[in-house]
C-alpha cells in the first residue's frame, strides 16, 4: 500500500541555487585574489624602480658636485693664469729679460746653469761658474737692473770653481704705482 501518488526522487546535496552560489563566490574570491596579486606585483616594480631611479639621482648628484669643484678649480686657475699673464707689455718685457739672460750665459760658455725658477716677482738660478767675477759683471749687474732685490751666494769647489746660488726679487706694486 502507498499514501503518495509521487514517486519519491533522491535530491541532490547541492542544489542548483547552491552551485550558482558557489560558482559565483569561487569566481568572485578569485577575482580578488588576481587583483591584490596583480597591484603588489605592479607596487613592487614600481618601488624597484623607484630605488634605480634614486641610485640615479645619487650618481647624477655626486657628478655635479664633482663638476662644481672642477668648475671651482678652473675659475681658480684661470684667475691665477690671468694674474700671472698680467698686462700684454710684462709678458713681452719678461720675454726680453729671460732672452737676454740666456743670451749672456750662452755667449760666455763658462757659467752653467743647473737650476731655473722663475715666476712673475721672482727669479732664483744656481749652477757654476769659473770665477765671481765673471758672474758678477756678466749676470748678476743685468739681474739688478730688472730685480729689485738681488743676493748671490758662492761656494768655492774642489776644482776651483764656484757653485753659486742668485735669487732675485721684485718688490710687488699695486697697480697704479706703476
Amino acid at each position: 500500500m502507498t499514501y503518495s501518488f509521487v514517486k519519491p526522487k533522491i535530491k541532490p546535496v547541492f542544489s542548483l541555487f547552491l552551485r550558482i552560489w558557489m560558482v559565483f563566490f569561487f569566481f568572485g574570491a578569485g577575482f580578488i585574489v588576481f587583483i591584490y596579486l596583480f597591484i603588489y606585483i605592479k607596487t613592487s616594480f614600481i618601488l624597484s624602480h623607484i630605488e634605480q631611479k634614486k641610485q640615479e639621482l645619487i650618481t647624477i648628484q655626486n657628478s655635479i658636485d664633482e663638476n662644481e669643484k672642477l668648475f671651482v678649480l678652473l675659475s681658480d686657475q684661470k684667475g691665477l693664469a690671468l694674474s700671472i699673464n698680467g698686462k700684454e707689455g710684462d709678458n713681452e718685457k719678461l720675454r726680453y729679460d729671460i732672452a737676454n739672460l740666456f743670451d749672456l750665459i750662452v755667449k760666455t760658455n763658462g757659467i752653467k746653469l743647473d737650476e731655473l725658477n722663475i715666476n712673475r716677482h721672482y727669479l732664483r738660478l744656481s749652477g757654476i761658474t769659473p770665477t765671481k767675477e765673471m758672474f758678477s759683471l756678466l749676470i748678476e749687474t743685468p739681474l739688478k737692473s730688472v730685480f729689485d732685490e738681488s743676493k748671490t751666494s758662492f761656494y768655492r769647489l774642489k776644482n776651483g770653481w764656484y757653485r753659486f746660488v742668485s735669487v732675485n726679487e721684485e718688490t710687488i706694486r699695486l697697480d697704479n704705482e706703476r
